[in-house]
């Protein structure tokens, strides 16, 4: 029995923490403070016996741990917070925290506006830890000072009756393009009046192209607006168009912000002519929404609706601001008429005046070439005098001469090369200048032990971005790093970050937008150092998580830059087996990506002899890659009718891998799923060759197998890590796919729609890969048709044929081929609705193009061929179903025998 909490009168000094202990009920602390990162289990029981207070900056963090640790909050529980956190914190004797009525009230609306996005996404049903992943990175900008006129135009800009659909923000590095408009986007979070969206282009800068840019840029926006995407990406003109199409859904007007968006940039300067075409379609398509660019380089556009495009630059602080900055950084002893003077030397650049701050109190600089004194000092060392430190900036000509932002870099250098770091935050610094994505725990605890310390350091010299719980340098900041680095030194800092990368994923601590990011960066780099193995394993394993940002064609190009030279290799690596394992996974499943075409001969050729690698030891693989080479070996065995050795190939791995997959639920899954294939593509073989009896004998089979994964499936997920949650949810579409086949197959119409919608619920959230929506959409049509709802069947059919169509028109060879068997469906699905010229006209034409792995779908067309001819003789209507049950009573091969086939069944496990 739970022991009741004691009722203590109202008013004493543990009243905040009987709220918290009140609200936690049975949930145990462990739970809160796995979101709390360093609290103590003392510190928080201590808080809740009113024996400590709260600080300040605690409070946010406290109310977000008790709803992501599942505490049920009341309707009031925001404002009762504040209230009685107010109050403890007041009645502090000693280490007074004292904050004004504007902090308080600032306080209470983003604990509002926190509470409401919990509440909201759980009425949605999205996981608590969810309801705020789609922009968690916002930055935190309350330090920001002056610039209200610029302000109030950008809010003129967003909201006056002269509203623009484009916005361009201009300004040098370092002005606080990024600072303003995050703040911006916080802002019109908290009011509640828009919906930000914010995509950071910096790790495009230089590295993509404009196209893929955008590709980017829309991936991002689809993702947050929950849009799923597959892959090979669309058209750029069918991306836009399903962009627009879904922001203007939105209840909100959405605001996408696009910082960096030099990557918008072609040759000289001038905006890329897919850019072009882009921002047309934004101001001339009819929609709420508005697209923010902040860009150091803007060529200026005319590209026709000028009326709505503004532009702005973002203006200097004043020497009055860059004053007011300088002493909230730390100068206020300094005399006004040398922050007046250092000020005007930096041109108004906040990340200027920061460096200013951070250098004028550190120990005395030598200008270069100057002797310094290395005498050491008699006696305590005295604390840098801040006054003499700004004398010596306003002395060195060096640092702040030229253009403000091209002197940035020297001035970083000067920082780093006269130690005013130290050791561990120099190399920290360094590393993550590197990295491209926000490093979150996981990655920091391998790159320093130290890291809690060392960052706190980089974050007084100014030099990371203020997230809340990520670690970032300042664009600029890391350009400059990058700049002093050698060749050997980069290399060496590459290496922990790849070794950081590793550890996030495998940990699982990241926001849900983030994970394709990291897979990406990460595969980069993997590919970068000629580590072709671990490159192939990843992308295999993780890589859908990066292609649904767009990096799919990205990382193709990268793989094929770095094995076309792999003739010039040391020969002593070409005959690495796992090099060369590398090699032919990466060939085999990135280049696709880039219109290559498969030859299915000599991957089966290549992907044997790496399985005889793995079989003798000579290449140590992770279990899902063999998988992944078993999967391939044995579709390849059955496209030539050797069923018995796909099945030997598939039982000699389940006893290879033996006890690995005990506890591993993905690893068992993935094993019942390949059964399943097998088993699928036997029975209609064996249909096709009218041995009904086997047919049926592994047909049952296949069921059995089917409803075995999705309860290992189903109960897995519960318990698992987000990263592995999506691959599980992934399986679970795939076998609820192949399920509803088979029971529409045997004429069990009903359970098969409902097997069959609980996967497309969960492919349209983008837990599939390219085929497999559209298999799903075109199997619940004929399920549908067999029940003789005909108008939702031919609704489901377009859908197929509109998703197939789209993967067709993007280059996807496999998926132009599949498109004659959707046009088989079709057609058989005319006949029942008597459209049965359309119906023979599709049916006709679809025979002579179908390639010889799918030859069973010219069996079902020429039974709808034949049932219109008989249609056509009697001229009689057949009954409801009738003619459903024709077809139905032989062998359907359905739309999922084309899935497995094609990619959705050999891209990925």
């Amino acid at each position: 029995m739970l022991k009741q909490p004691v009722i203590r009168p109202v008013g004493g000094s543990d009243e905040f923490g009987m709220l918290i202990f009140t609200w936690r009920g049975t949930t145990k602390r462990t739970r809160v403070l796995a979101h709390l990162p360093g609290w103590s289990k003392d510190t928080f029981h201590r808080l809740e016996k009113g024996e400590i207070a709260p600080a300040f900056d605690q409070l946010r963090p406290l109310f977000r741990a008790l709803w992501l640790a599942g505490v049920a909050l009341p309707p009031d529980a925001p404002q009762l917070f504040v209230k009685f956190a107010r109050a403890r914190i007041a009645g502090k004797r000693t280490h007074l925290d004292l904050h004004s009525d504007e902090e308080w009230a600032e306080l209470s609306a983003d604990l509002i506006h926190l509470d409401s996005a919990f509440r909201a996404g759980a009425a949605l049903g999205r996981p608590v830890s969810q309801s705020l992943a789609l922009n968690p990175l916002l930055l935190d900008t309350s330090h920001l000072i002056g610039r209200d006129p610029w302000r109030a135009e950008m809010w003129h800009l967003l909201n006056g009756p002269e509203r623009k659909k484009v916005i361009v923000i201009g300004g040098p590095g370092g002005i606080g393009k990024t600072s303003e408009m995050n703040r911006l986007a916080t802002q019109l979070l908290r009011r509640n009046t828009h919906r930000p969206i914010v995509c950071d282009l910096r790790s495009a800068e230089g590295v993509l192209g404009p196209e893929e840019a955008l590709r980017v840029f829309i991936g991002t926006v689809l993702s947050a607006l929950g849009y799923p995407q597959q892959v090979p990406p669309a058209s750029l003109e069918e991306q836009v168009m399903t962009l627009l199409e879904q922001v203007d859904k939105s209840l909100l007007p959405i605001v996408m912000f696009v910082d960096h968006a030099e990557s918008t940039l072609g040759g000289q300067g001038k905006l890329a002519p897919c850019w072009e075409r882009f921002l047309a379609r934004v101001l001339r398509f009819q929609h709420g929404a508005t697209l923010v660019l902040a860009t150091r380089q803007w060529p200026g556009w005319f590209g026709g609706e000028f009326r709505f495009v503004g532009e702005t630059t973002i203006p200097p602080l004043t020497r009055e601001q860059g004053v007011l900055l300088l002493q909230q950084l730390g100068l206020a002893s300094v005399p006004l008429s040398l922050l007046q003077a250092i000020s005007e030397k930096v041109g108004g650049v906040p990340i200027c005046l920061e460096w200013v701050a951070a250098l004028a109190k550190q120990p005395f600089i030598a200008s270069a070439g100057a002797e310094q004194v290395t005498t050491p000092p008699e006696g305590p060392v005295a604390a840098p005098d801040p006054t003499r430190g700004v004398h010596r900036l306003l002395a060195e000509p060096h640092i702040f001469g030229g253009e403000v932002a091209e002197e940035i870099a020297p001035l970083l250098s000067q920082v780093l090369s006269h130690n005013h770091l130290s050791p561990e935050a120099h190399l920290l610094l360094q590393t993550v200048s590197l990295a491209t994505v926000p490093l979150a725990k996981p990655a920091l605890d391998v790159l320093s032990a130290q890291w809690p310390r060392v960052v706190k350091e980089l974050q007084r010299a100014s030099l990371l971005v203020a997230y809340p719980d990520r670690v970032q340098a300042l664009p600029a900041v890391a350009a400059a790093v990058v700049r002093t680095l050698s060749h050997d030194e980069r290399l060496l800092q590459e290496e922990a970050l790849i070794e950081a990368y590793q550890s996030w994923l495998q940990e699982g601590v990241f926001y849900e937008n983030e994970k394709g990011g990291i897979v990406a960066e990460l595969a980069t780099l993997l590919l970068s150092h000629h580590r072709l193995l671990p490159a192939a394993q990843l992308c295999i394993r993780h890589g859908w998580m990066a292609f649904h940002l767009g990096h799919a064609t990205r990382l193709a190009c990268l793989a094929r830059t770095v094995l076309q030279d792999w003739e010039a290799w040391p020969e002593a690596e070409r005959r690495d087996p796992a090099q060369a394992s590398g090699r032919w996974l990466l060939h085999y499943f990135l280049l696709p990506y880039l219109g290559e075409k498969v030859d299915t001969q000599a991957r089966a050729v290549d992907y044997q002899q790496i399985l005889d690698w793995i079989v003798s030891g000579t290449v140590v693989v992770e279990a899902p890659t063999e998988l992944f080479v078993v999967r391939h070996l044995m579709f390849r065995a059955m496209d030539l009718e050797r069923f018995t050795e796909a099945q030997a190939l598939v039982d000699a791995c389940e006893l290879r891998l033996g006890s690995s997959m005990r506890d591993e639920a993905d690893l068992q899954a993935s094993l019942l799923e390949k059964r399943g294939f097998l088993l699928m593509r036997w029975c209609e073989y064996a249909a096709e060759q009218q041995n009904l009896q086997l047919a049926r004998t592994l047909r049952e089979e296949a069921i059995a197998v089917d409803r075995q994964s999705i309860r290992l499936l189903t109960e897995a997920e519960v318990r698992t890590t987000p990263l592995k949650s999506g691959i599980l949810k992934k399986r679970l579409a795939r076998a609820q796919t192949n399920l509803g086949f088979h029971l529409r197959r045997i004429g069990q119409f009903g359970e098969a729609t409902q097997i069959l919608k609980q996967s497309i619920v969960l492919k349209e959230q983008g837990y599939t890969e390219p085929g497999s929506l559209a298999a799903s959409y075109g199997d619940l049509s004929q399920a549908l048709a067999g029940l003789g709802q005909l108008q939702e069947a031919l609704h489901y059919d377009e859908l197929a044929m509109a998703e197939i169509s789209r993967l067709a028109d993007a280059g996807d060879t496999i998926q132009q081929e599949a498109a004659w068997t959707y046009r088989v469906n079709r057609g058989r699905l005319y006949v029942k609705l008597g459209r049965l010229d359309e119906a023979e006209q599709l049916l006709l034409e679809a025979i002579p193009n179908l390639p010889e792995r799918w030859r069973m779908f010219r069996v079902f067309a020429q039974q709808a061929l034949d049932e219109i001819k008989q249609k056509r003789v009697s001229d009689v209507n057949a009954p409801p179903g009738a003619s459903h049950a024709h077809l139905e009573g032989k062998h359907d091969g359905g739309v999922v025998m084309a899935q497995g086939s094609g990619p959705a069944g050999l891209k990925e496990d």
